[in-house]
């Protein structure tokens, strides 16, 4: 082998083995000076402090999506759709037109950044243990490794993002605007960055399962740069900025603070931004991080089935081994300013499950989704 080959193998070889769950795309917008190659990051297990960390080595695990690369090598090919469509939004400060193409690949670049990231792909793993556990325990008898045998990485990384799909169908109906921060305290970025939020079943009080991509109220905040995000909201609850805006801008820091706080908490392992952004501020944010629950931590709990006719309860959990999966949520008492709740909503009631889903277009990005380039590798159909 001369030597070009080998370096070329060597270098395709060192390519795949560091696998990347966020775009450098992203990074570059939160990098120190604006210089692309550095970035301020703050590790929550260790809580040092890097102000110039190198840009490159961020956010990848070795192998990540497995040894031969393929996963790796169709997301880096559609992320350049995502690039572009980024610059646009920070460019222009506004997001795509609602059931536009760019429209659809804004929907695909949040289902992906949600799949794609170690937080994801791990809870759908414990998920999988956990009931493999439950019935090891409950059920001795039972063949586990036959009814139920462990994924491989490759296997759980294509379950994760067989709910892509669904993702995308399930928040096509949700409203988008840009939030353009005028303070200067900039936006943080984090390793997991997609926020799922829910201030009206907050404020309702709603025990149970609030951030699930159907679920009435849901608030999406991604931030895009030091000075801009996305908030995608259900626009039968929410009322955002003025009607014929594109944007809102936000002037009161505790608003860019709260929203940061958000990343701190949904964030995997650290947390990214600028130069602007100093020790003292990111450890205060952090400690003050820590009065509230962490969110994506699943939970397996036993349940019954019950007719609320006859109010009866038909079976012990343990000997039906009916088992509710679910994980907690972010509950900050967020409050935006120019982020209201319709009037309207306020008298819903909550107390009928029928009206926590919200109803989607599903026919139409069906139709786009099916046609589409930039997603025709995700098809599960298509595998």
């Amino acid at each position: 082998m001369n030597s070009l080959n080998y370096n070329t193998l060597h270098a395709r070889e060192h390519t795949k083995k560091n696998q990347h769950f966020i775009s450098k795309f992203q990074l570059r917008n939160f990098s120190f000076q604006d210089n692309e190659k550095q970035i301020g990051l703050y590790n929550l297990k260790s809580s040092l402090f890097y102000p110039t960390a190198t840009l490159d080595d961020q956010g990848y695990k070795k192998f990540f999506y497995g040894r031969d690369g393929k996963i790796e090598d169709e997301l880096a090919s559609i992320e350049g759709y995502f690039a572009d469509l980024i610059k646009e939004i920070i460019t222009t400060k506004s997001a795509p037109k609602k059931d536009s193409p760019m429209h659809l690949i804004l929907l695909a670049f949040v289902g992906i950044s949600h799949l794609r990231n170690p937080v994801a792909i791990e809870g759908n793993k414990k998920m999988v243990d956990s009931i493999r556990n439950h019935f090891s325990e409950n059920f001795p008898t039972t063949d586990i490794e036959r009814s139920m045998p462990k994924f491989s990485q490759e296997d759980e990384i294509e379950l994760t993002f067989s709910n892509l799909f669904d993702i995308i169908v399930s928040i096509s109906d949700l409203d988008c605007k840009v939030l353009i921060n005028n303070t200067n305290t900039p936006f943080i970025f984090s390793d997991f960055p997609v926020i799922r939020y829910n201030m009206f079943l907050e404020l309702k009080k709603w025990p149970s399962y609030r951030d699930g991509y159907s679920i009435a109220g849901l608030q999406i905040f991604v931030p895009l740069s030091s000075k801009i995000s996305i908030v995608l909201f259900d626009p039968k609850i929410y009322k955002v900025g003025f009607k014929n805006r594109l944007n809102l801008e936000i002037d009161n820091y505790k608003c860019i603070d709260k929203l940061n706080e958000l990343q701190v908490l949904n964030s995997f392992e650290n947390v990214y931004f600028n130069h602007e952004v100093s020790k003292k501020y990111i450890t205060n944010l952090v400690e003050g991080c820590k009065k509230y629950q962490k969110p994506n931590q699943i939970i397996l709990d036993t349940g019954y089935l019950y007719n609320e006719d006859t109010k009866t309860r038909y079976a012990n959990p343990k000997d039906a081994g009916l088992l509710i999966s679910k994980s907690t949520y972010l509950e900050t008492k967020l409050e935006i300013n120019g982020i209201k709740i319709h009037s309207g909503a306020s008298n819903i009631n909550i107390l009928n499950n029928k009206i926590l889903i919200r109803k989607n277009s599903n026919a139409f990005i069906r139709d786009k989704y099916q046609q589409s380039k930039v997603l025709k590798i995700y098809h599960k159909d298509e595998k």
